[in-house]
């Protein structure tokens, strides 16, 4: 994106797209940006099917979004989930488990979700 737009184009998509994630998650729910291109999600007091709808619901309304300064092509998001389980008890091996299935969602193909499988 930054080679054939420039900067300032995806810039206004990474602000864009945190948009949509803060308008469909909730108050209790903690969301930053996790690097370059990257988000962070965190949903207390969620399991793991009502993560995946959510990052569901995230990934149609980003595929939907028309963004201005792209009209001639459809933006994507590939989304990695995890959740507390007994395997990922501590905050590092919790996002570390969502790092690796967000580039398995990539691997795939992109524009998908994939949950951990730890």
């Amino acid at each position: 994106m930054n080679d054939t737009y420039g900067h300032k184009a995806r810039d206004l998509v990474i602000i864009g797209i945190a948009d949509i994630i803060r308008e469909n998650v909730r108050d209790v729910d903690t969301v930053a940006r996790w690097g370059g291109e990257e988000f962070i999600a965190v949903l207390p007091y969620s399991n793991k099917d009502q993560g995946l709808i959510v990052a569901q619901r995230i990934l149609e309304r980003v595929s939907a979004h028309k963004f201005e300064q792209f009209t001639d092509r459809c933006i994507t998001v590939s989304i990695g989930v995890s959740y507390l389980s007994p395997s990922l008890e501590t905050k590092e091996k919790l996002i570390e488990a969502a790092d690796s299935a967000l580039y398995e969602a990539k691997r795939k193909g992109r524009n998908r979700i994939e949950c951990c499988t730890l």
